[in-house]
């Protein structure tokens, strides 16, 4: 089961790759999910041509939690293929101590799901998906997937989330 859902997953890497990164939907940017202590916390949504029954991925962008832009969103192109991708920021490690930037995650994932309704992907405890990440230097989906496991706690809360392509791979557990 697993094998097939990653080969399906493995032309819509390669699609990406050749087609770029213009979405086929529209993109909703600079969405403020959370304010806090001042610092508006913000993220893009890249919705399918028709959004309504979409599958969410959420993207966190790479740099060690002290670098990088939701603005570089390097799966935006699954929506061409009617995914919804959600770009999330998160306060970086100069402005706020670990674990702040898991906190801002988290926050980010519930606004998600508070909204799904609003712009029509699905996500909610019927409709969950998890990433077995290979984490890296400077890869905080690595990062955050080590330190939950470190506590026990397998990311019930945080489960629609995928790192760079090539760097996991996203699994459907219902």
């Amino acid at each position: 089961m697993r094998n097939r859902q990653l080969l399906c997953l493995v032309p819509l890497i390669l699609a990406g790759f050749t087609t770029g990164s213009a979405a086929a939907g529209k993109v909703v940017k600079d969405i403020e999910f959370a304010n806090v202590n001042g610092q508006s916390l913000k993220l893009d949504l890249h919705l399918p041509e028709t959004p309504r029954g979409s599958r969410l991925v959420v993207w966190i962008h790479g740099g060690g939690w002290r670098a990088g832009s939701k603005n570089r969103c390097q799966v935006s192109w699954l929506s061409n293929y009617g995914y919804t991708v959600a770009s999330i920021s998160y306060r970086l490690s100069n402005v706020a101590k670990f674990p702040a930037q898991l906190h801002d995650c988290k926050a980010a994932i519930r606004w998600l799901k508070a909204h799904s309704g609003e712009y029509g992907y699905l996500a909610g405890p019927d409709r969950r998906f998890r990433c077995q990440c290979r984490g890296s230097p400077g890869d905080p989906g690595g990062h955050d997937r080590r330190k939950r496991q470190a506590r026990g706690n397998r990311g019930r809360e945080s489960r629609p989330v995928v790192t760079r392509p090539g760097r996991g791979r996203l699994l459907r557990s219902d």
